[in-house]
């Protein structure tokens, strides 16, 4: 079930799904400042043996700028401060970055959760827990970026019979409403206790789509409850956090809209999203 209650939102897939970009993260307590190449094989190929192949590997770098305040004109020195490797495929489709206090996944061919990601953040989480050996679990995220686009809409108002009026806000107004040539909104919700939600949406000028009105609609739940690392464990709340954003996207369509995105999927085989 989603966090906070949020109703459920069923497990068929959407129509034309809109995600751009799915990521998911998991921060944990480091172990040292860097990942051998040794270890990072060791990762590697425990993922090809459940299924998952990466075709590439590159070292990786987490800096940070310093900057001396008491000497006057000093130029600022990067520090490295983590190091690590990224794994990728499919031309760079499918990304995973291994540092010493967290893993980021993200794919831009997104499917559904089963398919995309769990089956990734299992092989590799499996490997973190076999080669790395972190003792606690700080933070879970999962973050998806949808972009709706429909050529035909030339003003924001077009998203008014596809997006919650809730949502569309100063769009729906009966004064300033037919003016409007784009609006953003950041919405933060409180979903437990160091749990919670961002939302970043709103009507934008999309010039990959002929200067046409899009709607982003990029959803970032999170999990940031310190507890004891289990991969297993990790990857089951991942999977909370990935039903939660499906619900908060659920809210922000209009229920003809989903409902006409998953009347294609009638008789098919439940997933989840």
């Amino acid at each position: 079930m989603p966090l906070a209650g949020l109703p459920p939102a069923g497990r068929a897939l959407l129509r034309d799904a809109p995600v751009e970009l799915a990521i998911a993260e998991i921060r944990f307590a480091g172990v040292g400042n860097s990942v051998s190449t040794d270890q990072a094989l060791a990762i590697k190929e425990l993922a090809e043996e459940r299924g998952i192949k990466f075709t590439s590997m590159e070292p990786a770098q987490r800096n940070e700028l310093l900057v001396d305040v008491n000497a006057s004109g000093a130029s600022p020195q990067v520090h490295v401060r983590a190091r690590g490797w990224q794994l990728g495929r499919d031309g760079g489709k499918l990304l995973a970055t291994i540092m010493p206090d967290s893993l980021v996944v993200q794919t831009s061919q997104y499917e559904r959760w089963s398919v995309s990601l769990r089956p990734v953040l299992e092989s590799l989480l499996l490997g973190f827990e076999q080669h790395l050996e972190p003792k606690l679990l700080h933070r879970l995220g999962v973050r998806y970026v949808n972009r709706l686009v429909d050529t035909e809409a030339k003003a924001p108002n077009a998203w008014r019979n596809r997006i919650s009026d809730s949502f569309l806000g100063p769009i729906l107004d009966p004064v300033i409403g037919d003016k409007v040539a784009a609006a953003q909104q950041q919405i933060e919700l409180a979903l437990g206790d160091g749990q919670g939600a961002l939302l970043r949406h709103g009507a934008f000028v999309d010039a990959a789509a002929q200067n046409a009105i899009s709607y982003l609609m990029d959803i970032d739940v999170f999990d940031a409850t310190t507890r004891r690392f289990i991969s297993a464990d990790a990857i089951e709340a991942c999977q909370r956090l990935n039903r939660t954003a499906l619900s908060l996207f659920k809210q922000a369509m209009r229920p003809e809209s989903w409902l006409a995105a998953q009347e294609e999927n009638v008789g098919s085989k439940p997933e989840s999203d």
